[in-house]
């Protein structure tokens, strides 16, 4: 699509409110990756609450105490912006551009009106916001600093008594704007600044972790911005942002949805940014403050490979690399190991308790950029990485009277604790695996890989029942829950998968078992989907996804428990790429779980596993086009859901192919394309 194409396209999704926003789960979000703004109406005056990714606190706490850490190293409140009318608010119609960006609209009041426009910028680290009274109406600006202390109030679980709220921030207010300074007890500060100039604010907010340097951080931020305000390199930038990769669908509510987590993606994270915490850019009080590692912070960042995005995977492989010292830290008993707990802030210090398959987890991270890209550039950064968290495993494992190697009592993610438990056993299967491939590609002797070879034959088989898979040996799977922790060897893993007929019954019976039970979150249904597609099914795509909007807020974020949690809505985007493109196994699949209900649907440039861009058609409910772009020079077997015979076309050179197995194999050199059509067309 040409630039006017995606401008028509985009349109269409743009997120409109003919009535003011009255609270943060209504409001418009704008972001850049480090600055968030939720803009919503709070009493007479429009509120631009303010965040940023790294304002964290770095308190003094115990390691080994989980909850004393959540409190002392969680993310902070910074304030708010108020736009004040001189009259009473009537009214207030706004729109969210996405392809800008950009928040514009009218606020009515008993005196005239407000013209607005904001934005935060794609690369300066500013807040713009234009506001032009008319009729008998002003305008005033007022900020209001936020106390500044840890949001976390989870019930039963209390603040570390040592730990107390950071002092009293130095304001400085003038007519044309003013300072905020917010001096912390761990050392460094965070400063707002703000200017006025004609009809303009113009904001900034600056973080400093050793030393004042936010203080002059913030204005300076400001004044460069007034004296060189860059406007068209924020348009460039979101107009890049878009194509990307394409999804076209039937069902104008998923179809606005997924592009409206698109854009919420490119507001959320930049390559050169902090990673995605649960809140992203964005602030409100909440019970989880920080990086979850048991499930939410590595599914946020699912919807990134097959969106052809995976640069915006960096920030959380750079902070795991970053951090090395504190996961062996982590682990302080096992020499050479490295481990993650719950949660913790962005320097992953965490003691690990019961749960041991959350670093793995976060490692899977490299291993799918690699997976995506063919780039061996993510192996060698992952090698070390896993074997440290493999040293972890190793010491926990036990040999049997059965001969078998078995783990000691670990924790499935809040479900219980259990002696060889699924969720460890799935981690620590494909660690070694993936510990040996790599050893043998990199041309890597390493003095450990007997051990992972042992492993990998003496570890002991999955615990299972009549229900399917159990969370481990000691417990079933018998009551609602919404982690599929039990499951990560069907997804994400594929470990067991429908391309092995000996597994099939095992997967069909874990997966209903654990569908039919309920209980499910914002992360569960995504997991569901995926499952579903791998297995060929799409009987519940289409209400799951739906029921996964239900659950969000209407402005698409998702609040569980009153406490926001940034995997929720893009969670369906990595619903609708499974069902649209698989990858996983032996061979690239169109269409694997498009439910007959979408007769026309379209996708381009989408990523698939060894390094190939996939763009396919369906029409009247039968797919009419594929093409497939090398990107790293490898053989492919692709299933087109084409019946019969294709014709294959290879820069102007044509075949005809009947699929073997439903598939047909291409060899592409990097950069050539296939054009896969039926024969009979």
């Amino acid at each position: 699509m040409n630039p006017s194409d995606w401008q028509r396209f985009l349109s269409r999704h743009d997120m409109h409110w003919d009535r003011a926003p009255l609270a943060w789960h209504e409001g418009a979000f704008l972001g850049n990756g480090l600055l968030g703004v939720m803009v919503f109406q709070l009493g007479n005056a429009l509120t631009f609450e303010l965040g940023r990714s790294d304002v964290y606190d770095g308190q003094p706490a115990p390691r080994d105490d989980f909850n004393a850490v959540t409190y002392t190293h969680s993310r902070l409140p910074i304030g708010r912006l108020l736009l004040c009318p001189s009259g009473r608010m009537t009214g207030m119609q706004l729109r969210l551009e996405l392809q800008t960006a950009q928040l514009s609209g009218t606020i009515s009041t008993d005196r005239g009106q407000i013209r607005l426009r904001s934005y935060v910028h794609a690369i300066d680290p500013v807040l713009v916001c234009q506001a032009i009274a008319s009729g008998g109406e002003s305008v005033a600006w007022r900020f209001e600093h936020e106390r500044s202390i840890t949001p976390r109030d989870h019930p039963g679980k209390p603040p570390p008594p040592a730990y107390r709220a950071n002092p009293d921030p130095l304001v400085d207010v003038h007519t044309a704007g003013g300072v905020c300074v917010q001096p912390l007890h761990a050392g460094g500060a965070y400063a707002t600044a703000w200017r006025i100039a004609a009809d303009t604010l113009v904001a900034s907010i600056a973080f400093s972790t050793g030393g004042s340097t936010a203080r002059s951080d913030a204005p300076s931020a400001v004044d460069q911005f007034l004296q060189r305000p860059r406007q068209q390199a924020h348009d460039a930038w979101w107009r890049r942002w878009y194509p990307r990769h394409f999804v076209g669908l039937p069902d104008a509510r998923v179809e606005s949805f997924y592009w409206r987590q698109i854009y919420k993606l490119g507001a959320a994270t930049r390559p050169d940014r902090p990673a995605m915490d649960l809140l992203g850019p964005w602030y409100r009080p909440t019970r989880w403050p920080g990086y979850w590692w048991n499930v939410n912070t590595q599914v946020a960042y699912y919807p990134l490979y097959a969106s052809n995005r995976i640069d915006l995977v960096e920030p959380l492989l750079a902070m795991t690399e970053a951090n090395v010292a504190n996961l062996a830290a982590n682990v302080p008993d096992v020499p050479g190991a490295l481990g993650l707990g719950r949660a913790s802030g962005p320097d992953m210090r965490c003691l690990v308790e019961s749960e041991t398959g959350n670093l793995p987890w976060v490692l899977h991270h490299f291993w799918l950029c690699w997976a995506y890209t063919r780039d061996d550039a993510y192996l060698r950064r992952l090698f070390p990485l896993l074997k440290g968290s493999m040293n972890y495993s190793l010491h926990l494992l036990q040999e049997g009277r059965d001969g078998h190697l078995h783990l000691p009592r670990t924790t499935s993610p809040e479900y219980g604790e259990s002696r060889d438990a699924n969720y460890d056993l799935s981690w620590l299967r494909w660690g070694a695996a993936t510990l040996l491939d790599m050893a043998a590609r990199l041309g890597v002797h390493d003095p450990d890989s007997g051990k992972w070879r042992r492993v990998l034959d003496r570890l002991v088989s999955w615990p299972t029942d009549e229900r399917g898979l159990r969370v481990g040996a000691d417990l079933s799977y018998d009551r609602p829950h919404h982690h599929y922790s039990h499951l990560a060897m069907i997804y994400p893993l594929y470990l067991m998968n429908w391309e092995q007929p000996q597994s099939r019954d095992l997967i069909e019976r874990s997966c209903e078992n654990w569908r039919a039970l309920g209980g499910w979150s914002e992360f569960s249904r995504p997991a569901a989907i995926a499952m579903d597609a791998s297995m060929g099914r799409s009987d519940h795509v289409i209400g799951d996804l739906h029921a996964l909007m239900d659950e969000c807020d209407p402005n698409t974020m998702h609040n569980g428990a009153s406490s926001p949690v940034l995997d929720g809505g893009l969670g369906l985007v990595t619903a609708v790429n499974e069902v649209l493109l698989g990858s996983w196994g032996s061979a690239i699949t169109v269409f694997p779980a498009v439910p007959p209900e979408w007769d026309d649907v379209s996708f381009s440039r989408m990523l698939a596993q060894g390094g190939f861009e996939v763009s396919a058609t369906r029409t009247g409910g039968r797919t009419r086009l594929v093409t497939v772009t090398s990107l790293a020079a490898r053989p492919c077997r692709l299933r087109t859901s084409i019946p019969g015979a294709v014709r294959v076309q290879i820069e102007g050179h044509e075949e005809t192919e009947q699929p073997t197995d439903g598939a047909i194999s291409l060899r592409l050199a990097k950069g050539q394309t296939a054009i896969i059509t039926p024969a009979t067309d």
